[in-house]
């Protein structure tokens, strides 16, 4: 039953699609930063222009502009376009470049966006003090920043992440019209080396292949501590206590399941490891039989 709820979580993940954003995005506890850091830019700060040594903080969007121009030149080599081609993609990209930098020039939109940063820098301050840790009028009062920070950012985002998809369809969908086939990803900037993108990759089949192995009894021992560590990763996401934490009772007790089955030497009488068993011990027999005459 164990195996049949891993096999229909990984293939409704590869029907119905899977993103670890959000999961990552909302850990909690001490080791939320650790989750956290697979989320690129979960803080909006690249996609937003923040610099550090800015003061007071305004956006720096020449990175952004750098990237994206990147990604044109590769757009370029990797369609093969002409010069006359390459100019008409070019200008593409410089509407999209004219709206980011429109968007950040809006006098209604620049105020906020520096009020955003300067919120941000002196959460960061509070939490390097610890100021929070202990009082709870302290923590209150971190929330309600926390959450002015995620609805000021999420507005932002919205817009930002806007153009930023609009740099990569107005680029391959240029491509299809002069007949070019396949499509050209515009990658995130500064991204971490395992991202959201990996993990979306892995886990489906991850969840599939420990299902097909559990149901079968296929390699069970590893399979059932595999699967084991993989909900209990989930648990010390919402670390039990913390705030926030969404309750994960359900995946404790299925990796506690999980750990007794590999301790109770499954498979050794059913399934797929108790033929390949039996199969070995003839084989052995015969060879010691062969040995012995």
């Amino acid at each position: 039953m164990i195996g049949w709820h891993f096999f229909k979580e990984g293939t409704t993940k590869f029907n119905d699609g899977f993103s670890s954003v959000g999961f990552l995005s909302s850990a909690t506890g001490p080791f939320a930063g650790q989750f956290q850091k697979f989320v690129w830019d979960a803080d909006g700060k690249i996609r937003l222009g923040y610099d550090t040594d800015a003061d007071p903080p305004i956006p720096n969007l020449e990175p952004t502009i750098a990237h994206w121009r990147a990604y044109w030149s590769a757009a370029t080599k990797h369609f093969g376009w002409d010069q006359t081609r390459a100019k008409s993609a070019r200008t593409l990209l410089e509407r999209r470049v004219g709206q980011l930098n429109a968007y950040f020039q809006d006098p209604e939109i620049a105020p906020e966006i520096v009020q955003l940063f300067q919120q941000m820098d002196r959460r960061d301050e509070q939490l390097a003090r610890n100021d929070m840790a202990n009082v709870a009028s302290l923590k209150g009062q971190g929330y309600r920043l926390e959450g002015e920070i995620a609805t000021l950012r999420a507005k932002h985002l919205i817009a930002v992440d806007a153009i930023w998809s609009g740099v990569e369809h107005d680029l391959n969908r240029f491509a299809e019209n002069t007949k070019q086939k396949g499509r050209f990803k515009l990658e995130p900037l500064q991204a971490p080396a395992i991202s959201t993108d990996t993990i979306d990759a892995f886990i489906p089949w991850f969840d599939t292949i420990i299902g097909i192995c559990l149901v079968f009894g296929f390699l069970t021992p590893v399979a059932s501590v595999a699967g084991a560590l993989f909900l209990f990763s989930v648990v010390i996401s919402q670390f039990p206590g913390a705030a926030g934490a969404t309750p994960t009772y359900n995946q404790a007790v299925e990796a506690c399941a999980l750990l007794v089955v590999a301790a109770a030497g499954a498979g050794k009488y059913f399934g797929l490891d108790s033929l390949l068993n039996s199969l070995c011990a003839r084989c052995c027999k015969k060879k010691l039989g062969a040995d012995e005459k």
